[in-house]
């Protein structure tokens, strides 16, 4: 009987969020990396200390906005091609 059957070697990373992560292009994944996630970090950091200067908060949220069309559109590829 098996108890796991998720866990082997050529299953490793093939959930639903992996699948979404491969199909986007090197290009977006360090678009991903430079500009999305230091966007939440300061976006974060700047809710937690209280300082909600209107120009910083707006520049974040529009880079993440941006960010996440930018991962639209290849998850909506994906779909449209059966990728996924």
């Amino acid at each position: 009987m098996k108890l796991d059957n998720r866990i082997q070697g050529d299953d490793i990373g093939s959930n639903a969020s992996s699948s979404y992560w491969k199909i986007q292009p090197t290009w977006a994944k360090w678009i991903i990396i430079l500009f999305g996630v230091p966007a939440w970090i300061i976006l974060g950091f700047c809710i937690f200390m209280g300082r909600l200067d209107q120009t910083v908060i707006t520049a974040c949220v529009s880079v993440i906005v941006g960010v996440a069309a930018l991962q639209a559109v290849f998850v909506a590829r994906a779909y449209w091609n059966h990728e996924i």
